[in-house]
């Protein structure tokens, strides 16, 4: 059985360091393998080149590692567009971290 991905933002991925994660955020700033996006929170994530879904100003999904220093390893993303309500992001994170045996 693979190992579970929680949903993770900005103030509850150091909870997962070593760990892999899924964070939903909007890209603030990408180029170069880092981008900044805002999760709760702002959080860096390294990419790859190939991977083109980390676009500036819009929500995408980030499958990776939790570094040491707090940043995200980017295995994949998922774009989610241009508009999402983040709140509602956030209550699932919630909800999932208070119930991770049902999430997990």
């Amino acid at each position: 059985m693979e190992a579970p991905t929680p949903r993770v933002n900005a103030s509850t991925r150091s909870e997962h360091v070593g760990s892999s994660i899924r964070i939903i955020g909007k890209v603030n700033s990408a180029g170069g393998g880092r981008a900044i996006i805002d999760a709760g929170g702002d959080v860096e994530i390294s990419y790859h080149e190939a991977v083109t879904l980390i676009t500036p100003g819009r929500f995408t999904e980030i499958l990776g590692k939790v570094n040491q220093d707090l940043t995200v390893t980017c295995l994949t993303a998922i774009d989610f567009g241009e508009d999402l309500d983040m709140s509602i992001v956030d209550n699932v994170v919630e909800v999932s971290q208070q119930y991770r045996d049902i999430f997990c």
